[in-house]
C-alpha cells in the first residue's frame, strides 16, 4: 500500500505520536508532527499538507480545531480520534472527515488514510463525508507495519512482526495474545480500555465484559512479568472493575529499523 500524500498529525501525547507515525510511515507518505494546535495552524499557513490527524480529546478541541481548519478546506481532508464520549462532528464540518472512535485498532488507522484518499478527492462542499468507525475489530489481511520494530522506553525495542521485546542484552518473547493486548494499549497509549473493548481489540470479537476480563486477566499478568523483564512492569496499569492502560515515556530518536 503506497499513497501520496502530505500528513500533519495534531497528538499532545509523544509516545503516541511516535507510535503513530511508526504505523503510518509504511505507506511512505511525508509525516510531520506536533504537540498543538497553535503550532499546526503555523504550519498550515506555510505548507500544503493534504491530510490531517487530529486526537480530540474533548469537544472544545473540535471546536477550535474545525474553526482554525476553515482557511484550509479547499485542499486539506481531516481524519480525527475521538474517544467515547464525544460528539463526532456533524454537517457543520469544515473538511472531508473520517471519524475513528476510540479505542482505536492500528488497522482501522491506516485503513482509514487509505480510504480518505482514495474517496475524498469526490467528496463535494456539501457533503462532507463524516465517517464513524467503532473500530472494534481486527481485519483478516496483513498490513506494512507488522514488518516494524518500534523504539519504546531505556532501549526497549517492540517487534511486532516477530512478537519479541528487544534490549541490548536480551529478547522477551509474546505470545499472540499478548502481542495484540500490547499493541491495543500501545495504540490508545494513556487511555484505560474497557474489559469490553480490550476483549474485541484482542480476540476480533464482541465478548461480554465479565468473560473478558476472565480472558484478559492472566494475559495481562503474563505480558506485565515480561515487561518486567525489560524494565517495565510499571507502564501496564490496571484499574479494577473497569480495563488496563499503557503509560511509556517513549524514547526520541529512530523508530524504524
Amino acid at each position: 500500500m503506497s499513497l501520496s500524500c502530505n500528513l500533519l498529525i495534531l497528538e499532545p501525547d509523544q509516545a503516541l505520536r511516535l507510535w503513530l507515525v511508526s504505523l503510518i510511515a509504511p505507506l511512505g507518505l511525508t509525516i510531520t508532527t506536533v504537540p498543538s494546535l497553535k503550532t499546526a495552524e503555523t504550519l498550515l499557513a506555510n505548507e500544503a499538507f493534504n491530510v490531517l490527524l487530529a486526537d480530540i480529546r474533548h469537544e472544545g478541541e473540535g471546536i477550535d480545531l474545525n474553526k482554525a481548519l476553515e482557511a484550509y478546506k479547499e485542499r486539506i481532508k481531516t481524519i480525527l480520534l475521538v474517544p467515547p464520549g464525544i460528539k463526532a462532528p456533524a454537517e457543520n464540518w469544515h473538511t472531508p472527515t473520517v471519524v475513528l472512535q476510540k479505542p482505536l485498532s492500528p488497522r482501522n488507522l491506516v485503513e482509514a488514510i487509505a480510504d480518505l484518499q482514495t474517496r475524498g478527492a469526490e467528496v463535494t462542499k456539501s457533503d462532507h463525508a463524516v465517517r464513524a468507525s467503532s473500530a472494534l475489530y481486527m481485519t483478516s489481511f496483513s498490513l506494512q507495519f507488522e514488518r516494524l520494530s518500534v523504539y519504546l522506553d531505556n532501549g526497549v525495542i517492540l517487534d511486532v512482526q516477530n512478537r519479541v521485546l528487544r534490549t541490548a542484552e536480551q529478547v522477551v518473547r509474546l505470545s499472540m495474545t499478548e502481542a495484540r493486548l500490547m499493541e491495543a494499549l500501545l495504540a490508545n497509549h494513556g487511555v484505560t480500555l474497557s474489559y469490553e473493548d480490550l476483549g474485541g481489540l484482542v480476540y476480533g470479537c464482541s465478548i461480554h465484559r465479565s468473560e473478558a476480563a476472565r480472558l484478559l486477566s492472566p494475559v495481562a499478568s503474563r505480558l506485565r512479568r515480561k515487561l518486567d523483564r525489560v524494565g517495565g512492569s510499571h507502564w501496564l496499569r490496571n484499574q479494577r472493575q473497569l480495563g488496563y492502560c499503557l503509560r511509556i515515556v517513549a524514547t526520541p530518536g529512530p523508530l524504524i529499523e
